[in-house]
C-alpha cells in the first residue's frame, strides 16, 4: 500500500493518512512478528499516532516491570 511508503510524523493519525482496518492488521502483524509488540485494533483506534502508541507502550512496559 502507498500508505506505508509515505513519510509520517509523530502526530499524524494512522486513519487520517489513509489507514484502514486491513492496513491496521498488516501493521499490527508486522509489529508482532518483527518486534514482539502485541497491540490490538482497539489500541490503534484509541492511540492513532506514533506519539500516542509510544506512550501506550511505555505505560505497559512500566506496568510489566512493576509487577515483577
Amino acid at each position: 500500500s502507498d500508505m506505508f511508503k509515505q513519510r509520517v510524523g509523530l502526530n499524524d493519525s494512522f486513519f487520517e493518512i489513509g489507514g484502514n482496518s486491513l492496513n491496521a492488521q498488516i501493521m499490527l502483524n508486522q509489529l508482532k512478528s518483527n518486534f514482539g509488540i502485541r497491540l490490538t485494533i482497539s489500541d490503534l483506534i484509541t492511540n492513532p499516532t506514533i506519539h500516542e502508541l509510544r506512550q501506550l507502550l511505555k505505560s505497559r512496559f512500566v506496568e510489566v516491570n512493576l509487577s515483577i
